[in-house]
């Protein structure tokens, strides 16, 4: 990628280009104590043919509605699901049920008619990502995961990558 000024934003925009937010969310909070919608994060998107295909990590807390540092706030659950939308971002398909526990910070992948899901796994031994590991799943319809696989853990405490390892990002060539 050849650069103008050092500039990604320069380089890919064009002069004048500008972004505008959906009136409706594809992806709306709620705030029931049972649901992982109640906090939506970490989209990975895959498109395939006409579809597009949105992997969410969904977080099921304690007392919905209330802020993170709320007391007694807490995170009951962590899972992956997936949307299904036409081009024109009409949904088709949403999974009820998770598709992947316990996952986080993942990025979806499908290359050469499989799935692969990078994630952050949420074994911690300490404060936030401690301790955390990168692992891998793969998947023949995007649905039904198989086994973990870790890919990525931490080095030795004085290393780049002595905290832990989280937020995979993949780049296909």
């Amino acid at each position: 990628l050849n650069l103008v000024d050092g500039s990604i934003y320069k380089t890919l925009m064009t002069d004048g280009e500008t972004f505008t937010r959906p009136a409706k969310p594809f992806l709306a909070r709620q705030d029931k104590v049972s649901d992982f919608d109640n906090n939506v994060q970490e989209p990975s998107v895959v498109i395939k043919g006409d579809r597009i295909e949105l992997f969410w990590i969904g977080l099921k807390w304690k007392l919905p509605g209330k802020p993170e540092g709320y007391p007694g706030q807490e995170i009951r659950g962590m899972a992956m699901f997936r949307n299904v939308y036409d081009l024109n971002f009409n949904l088709i398909e949403q999974t009820k049920n998770s598709i992947a526990d316990n996952v986080n910070i993942t990025e979806v992948k499908y290359i050469g008619g499989k799935y692969y899901m990078f994630f952050s796994t949420l074994e911690t031994s300490g404060p936030f990502h401690k301790d955390e590991k990168i692992g891998l799943m793969t998947s023949n319809d995007g649905l039904s995961w198989g086994e973990r696989r870790i890919i990525a853990k931490s080095g030795p405490i004085d290393s780049y990558d002595g905290w832990g390892m989280f937020g995979p990002t993949v780049a296909e060539d």
